[in-house]
């Protein structure tokens, strides 16, 4: 209202009828249309998932690479070796699992997270501070995979 108590042209109701006509009768008016920003996407994919699928290789060829090099050469390596390379393996495998999003590779991560923490903790009075990333990292993988869960799901 302006101050005589008159509607104002800004105030008063749109006749979707009379913007249609108008359209008609000016071929030009789909030109000054304001166009309507979209939403931005969201991402796909959580980061924080992704940053534990890729750990979780890089723990897989960590723990290859340390047994090839550090176990494999002392005397009583057989079924040592064998436990350290097929742990190895399933670290990469799951993190393979949770970079293709497939339930089972969250499964397997929790408890991947899991039987890592545990051995962490285990080590951790032996192994001083040294023991305490892999608590850290144990402790990531499953935080992420726990607030992850909508990116495991499918449709």
């Amino acid at each position: 209202m302006d101050e005589r108590g008159r509607a104002r042209p800004e105030d008063r109701p749109v006749d979707p009828d009379a913007v249609a006509r108008f359209e008609r009768l000016d071929p030009g008016a789909e030109r000054l249309r304001m166009p309507v920003p979209k939403a931005a996407a969201r991402p796909s994919r959580n980061n924080l998932v992704t940053t534990a699928g890729i750990i979780l290789v890089v723990l897989g060829l960590f723990v290859a690479t340390a047994t090839v090099l550090l176990v494999l050469p002392s005397e009583d390596a057989g079924a040592v070796v064998v436990l350290y390379l097929a742990l190895a393996a399933l670290y990469a495998i799951v993190g393979l699992l949770v970079l293709r999003r497939l339930p089972a590779g969250r499964v397997l991560g929790f408890g991947v997270g899991a039987l890592a923490l545990v051995v962490g903790l285990v080590q951790l009075p032996s192994a001083g501070l040294n023991g305490v990333p892999t608590v850290v990292v144990a402790g990531f993988i499953i935080y992420a995979l726990a607030i992850g869960g909508h990116d495991f799901r499918r449709g």
